[in-house]
């Protein structure tokens, strides 16, 4: 039986012009040493992505928040790997989008779309760039949960989010203790990482 293999990998890049964000193939064969990624909605250049035959790809996308660009090499052998990665700024570590499997990135989409829908509230919806800093705020957030690296003073690593204006608050569901974490600016995310000392106000307490 004859498998035949049309796509490297698919990638998922936030558009800088108009906020979309949608799945494409990276194809093995393109003709094209060079590849750019364009927006289907709005035809904003979302990247360029050189193929490297036989060894892999790079993947050259610019950040919306400090305009650098950044450059990734992924080898063939990576790409078989992975099933589901997201795709940083190298300077400031905004989040940029996704690279894998289109399956795996499918469905995160749709939950993270989901999630932030329900987190949002209807009114007073902000700019592009601030969206996504809320949404790159709540993949590290959700990040450091996974990792067990947020814990709340009475021990509990169960928490839930809401998002109000520019900050997400944290509870505890066990206790009730919350944290109120300000998403002002790409700094604010840069402290979200491993070691992130996330202070938490005990319930009844209520910040003036």
């Amino acid at each position: 039986m004859r498998v035949l293999i049309q796509h490297m990998c698919s990638v998922a890049l936030y558009c800088q012009s108009c906020g979309q964000v949608q799945i494409q193939d990276v194809p093995y064969f393109s003709g094209k040493g060079t590849i750019k990624l364009k927006c289907h909605n709005c035809s904003h250049e979302l990247a360029n992505i050189k193929i490297i035959p036989k060894r892999g790809i790079i993947l050259d996308v610019a950040c919306s928040s400090c305009h650098s660009h950044t450059m990734v090499h992924y080898s063939l052998a990576n790409l078989k790997k992975i099933s589901f990665e997201k795709i940083y700024c190298n300077e400031d570590m905004f989040e940029l989008g996704y690279i894998g499997n289109w399956q795996a990135i499918a469905e995160f989409l749709d939950f993270n779309e989901a999630e932030y829908d329900s987190l949002h509230p209807e009114e007073g919806t902000g700019s592009f760039v601030r969206e996504q800093l809320l949404l790159a705020a709540l993949n590290k957030i959700h990040d450091l949960a996974e990792a067990k690296e947020i814990v709340c003073p009475c021990g509990s690593h169960s928490f839930r989010a809401m998002l109000n204006d520019n900050t997400i608050l944290i509870e505890c569901t066990e206790c009730g203790s919350y944290s109120v974490i300000p998403v002002d600016c790409v700094e604010d995310i840069q402290k979200l990482s491993s070691g992130y000392d996330m202070d938490f106000i005990l319930p009844g307490i209520m910040e003036k």
